[in-house]
């Protein structure tokens, strides 16, 4: 996954997003997360505008039990913050709409990890 955006054009940019989904299914298929197991990893990136002072005892179990998709949540985050930063929503809406041709899953996956970046709403 990209450390920045930089010069990356958005169809690089959306198939890095669907790259990393997929290592992220692959993570998700080798735990075999129960239905109630895997609703409980998604809230990790719920909080990701607001400051962590201490990691949570749960926080670290997931990491610890799925570096991978906690990894992913927040690399992804970062991005739709850049591409915010750089062209808005409109930019966000272009690479999401490619992630979106190459994977529908990978594009709501992505979309509920920008989930309160700007105006964006999964």
């Amino acid at each position: 996954m990209f450390a920045g955006i930089g010069s990356h054009s958005e169809q690089a940019i959306a198939d890095e997003i669907v790259d990393l989904f997929a290592v992220v299914h692959e993570e998700r298929e080798k735990l075999s997360l129960s239905a109630d197991q895997a609703d409980g990893v998604y809230l990790v990136s719920t909080f990701a505008d607001f400051p962590l002072q201490k990691p949570s005892v749960a926080l670290v179990e997931r990491v610890r039990k799925s570096p991978v998709q906690e990894a992913a949540k927040w690399a992804v985050r970062c991005v739709g913050y850049q591409l915010y930063d750089k062209g808005g929503i409109d930019l966000m809406m272009q690479v999401s709409d490619l992630v979106t041709e190459a994977s529908p899953r990978a594009a709501s996956w992505l979309d509920h990890r920008w989930n309160g970046i700007g105006d964006w709403m999964s």
